[in-house]
């Protein structure tokens, strides 16, 4: 069998983390906990302003109200804290991607969903402070343009899943729009 580089890359880094825990925080999205999704990750200290940050968000919800819900969305991020790491306003860039299987909001009426991926770029801006010992807070927006690839698919009379506009290829959309917020608990590991 033979071993991917994405795998050994990520292996890698996983090494790296666990063994470097100095100024690396785990966190946890607590705004999304009650709607069932999880989204975590982790921030690690570059230089007295600069950190980066590794999260993933998952949506495992076959279907929400008759509505398909499931995604996995992952971002890589860089920040810079004016008053120095993990301290107050910070600012950034990020990049990540997705893979879902979702109803867009305007075809709720319609039972179509869309299977696909996106990529997305752009900024973050937020607010982290300490809560108590070894233990922050943090508030986030990140926004900018995302472009998606997907497949519409609808169900036929007897529940098969067929393709909604009968084409194979890939209908894409591509917009400026806000893409992630929240609010992070965050533990420091020592």
């Amino acid at each position: 069998m033979q071993i991917k580089k994405p795998a050994v890359f990520a292996f890698s880094l996983l090494t790296t983390l666990l063994t470097a825990q100095e100024d690396l925080y785990v966190k946890g999205n607590v705004a999304l906990l009650p709607l069932g999704i999880l989204h975590g990750g982790v921030e690690k200290r570059y230089s007295e302003h600069i950190t980066w940050q590794a999260d993933a968000l998952l949506s495992p919800w076959k279907s929400v109200a008759g509505h398909h819900a499931r995604a996995f969305i992952a971002h890589v991020e860089g920040r810079y804290y004016p008053a120095g790491a993990f301290r107050h306003f910070f600012a950034g860039v990020t990049v990540g991607g997705s893979a879902f299987d979702i109803t867009k909001w305007n075809y709720f009426d319609q039972n179509v969903f869309q299977q696909g991926f996106n990529y997305m770029v752009g900024a973050t801006i937020g607010y982290q402070w300490k809560w108590r010992d070894g233990w922050n807070v943090e508030v986030f927006l990140s926004g900018g343009n995302q472009q998606g690839f997907y497949k519409p698919y609808t169900y036929d009379s007897v529940g098969n899943v067929i393709s909604w506009d009968h084409s194979y290829r890939w209908n894409k959309s591509g917009e400026w729009i806000p893409f992630r917020s929240g609010i992070m608990l965050s533990y420091q590991l020592k």
